[in-house]
């Protein structure tokens, strides 16, 4: 499959199995003219960034309880869901940045999609599928508009994935 159509998938088709499918062998032959910012990812509604208003996060005494489990999981695959259509749109948005990079960006976003489909797995073990709670659109308003695939880069790590590791023993513990 062509890196931008596997970019133009996940970023404009709203179903979540076309989020979560598996380009294959990919080649980048015909990366396409540059893309504009969409005001979001194509989603279904019961996923729209600008939808209903997400809940709080449960504490950590809160997780005791497998709804506030569930609920906590929910954020999670939203996040992982939100890396993924962040990465096809930077795919999309800068067709001429170097190869290696690209590629690099697909091999994350499989790992994106596998951990998004682990968060399914647990979410289900909790009677809980993504959508039934608001979601949020922070990560999509903090890196949408990144002027370069380096400045992408270093949002992401500054955001999404080192969120994520200062807050990891936390919900370990938890």
């Amino acid at each position: 499959m062509e890196i931008r159509v596997f970019a133009e998938t996940i970023l404009y088709q709203s179903g979540l199995d076309a989020k979560i499918v598996d380009p294959g062998r990919v080649r980048d032959s015909d990366p396409g003219p540059a893309r504009a910012i969409p005001k979001g990812p194509a989603r279904d509604a019961s996923l729209a960034l600008r939808g209903r208003r997400p809940p709080r996060f449960p504490s950590a005494a809160a997780l005791a309880d497998p709804a506030n489990r569930g609920a906590a999981l929910h954020f999670f695959a939203n996040h992982e869901l939100l890396a993924l259509e962040l990465m096809a749109l930077v795919l999309l948005r800068f067709p001429h940045a170097p190869p290696a990079f690209r590629l690099s960006l697909v091999a994350t976003m499989r790992d994106e999609q596998r951990h998004l489909q682990l968060y399914l797995n647990r979410m289900a073990d909790h009677d809980v599928q993504l959508g039934d709670h608001g979601v949020s659109a922070f990560f999509w308003d903090a890196l949408a508009d990144a002027r370069s695939p380096a400045a992408f880069a270093a949002g992401m790590g500054l955001t999404l994935e080192q969120a994520n590791l200062d807050f990891a023993s936390h919900f370990e513990r938890a």
